[in-house]
């Protein structure tokens, strides 16, 4: 790929991220909740951890709304503890994706901090 393309990518690619990240913010919090925990029934654990990314800093914004996302992330924990359906390319050091783990313990970690305000 020349120099060229290779600036046309990016180009693209930075105005598509752009334009889902807009319309994602501009959604209301119920139906962007409901787009997250869709999300967060994929198998993929590259897409698991990117979405998990994703909803930590949506959730650090306004709790609230995402509740419905939890009892699927303890599912996802519970996969990850038994080792179920985990391929190869995802085990570091015979942890189970360690990089989801840590997003799904923030995500936890925030519930919990609510929880022990009330």
């Amino acid at each position: 790929m020349d120099g060229k393309s290779q600036c046309n990518y990016a180009s693209i690619h930075f105005f598509l991220y752009g334009f889902f990240f807009k319309e994602l913010i501009s959604q209301s919090s119920t139906l962007r909740a409901d787009r997250m925990a869709q999300l967060l029934d994929e198998r993929d654990l590259g897409v698991l951890t990117s979405s998990m990314s994703l909803l930590v800093a949506l959730v650090s914004n306004n709790h609230e709304a995402y509740w419905s996302c939890l009892p699927k992330c303890i599912k996802i924990l519970e996969r990850l503890a038994r080792n179920l359906d985990i391929p190869q390319e995802y085990t570091y050091y015979g942890i189970p994706s360690p990089w989801l783990q840590v997003c799904e313990f923030s995500f936890c970690k925030i519930y919990i901090s609510q929880l022990a305000l009330i």
